[in-house]
């Protein structure tokens, strides 16, 4: 039985200040706070390895369980977040621009082919979350513990209810109706004596070491 203890960085200046600012979007104060506090939560779980995006704000978050741990900071793109158009970068998400584009991808989001510019489609997001699935799998430590991102916290869970097969309407609908705090605590388990899928959800989403 191998246990995957998902985490969401803590707040970024991009959460923060609503703006696309992209990998290099470092931790806010409050931020470095949620990250002392999901790591002393760790500090208490049988944790062996901790695999990071290599986005600043989830190496940051990474750095403080590693640092209660004992454990070096891995790091992986595969689990790195969903990249959003090109002509983005640099809006807040009040700007008319970023909401006309916002508008356009989201309206479309799942039409099989469409891509507004260099953004990752869900198809692209499956492809990956399908391959960070793999890895995780063929790891052999029990219990991991992986710093990530709040759209591919959603990639990863809605390919683990619907597989490869999943349509853009589907994704869709996990990435409306599931959402993620900073720090949020989310648990798969993998187990290949499950007869009804080796991979299972067992927590979403719990921030109770926030208490708010």
């Amino acid at each position: 039985m191998k246990q995957v203890y998902l985490v969401r960085h803590g707040e970024s200046q991009s959460n923060a200040g609503g703006i696309v600012i992209g990998a290099e979007a470092p931790l806010t104060p409050r931020g470095v706070e949620q990250a002392k506090f999901i790591a002393e939560r760790i500090s208490k779980l049988p944790v062996e390895a901790i695999v990071s995006s290599t986005m600043l704000r989830a190496l940051q978050t990474a750095q403080y369980i590693s640092d209660v741990k004992n454990i070096r900071v891995e790091t992986s793109d595969l689990f790195c977040e969903r990249i959003n158009p090109q002509e983005q970068f640099g809006l807040t998400n009040t700007d008319p621009e970023y909401n006309r584009i916002e508008d356009l991808v989201n309206i479309r989001y799942g039409d099989e082919g469409y891509r507004f510019s260099n953004e990752d489609t869900y198809a692209d997001l499956n492809v990956r979350a399908q391959k960070a699935l793999f890895y995780l799998e063929e790891r052999t430590e029990e219990h991991i513990a992986v710093v990530t991102h709040s759209v591919f916290v959603r990639a990863l869970l809605a390919t683990l209810l619907f597989g490869k097969n999943i349509s853009g309407h589907e994704s869709k609908k996990i990435f409306r109706g599931f959402k993620t705090a900073n720090t949020g605590l989310t648990i798969f388990q993998h187990d290949t004596n499950n007869q009804l899928g080796h991979w299972r959800v067992v927590v979403w989403n719990d921030h109770a070491h926030l208490a708010d």
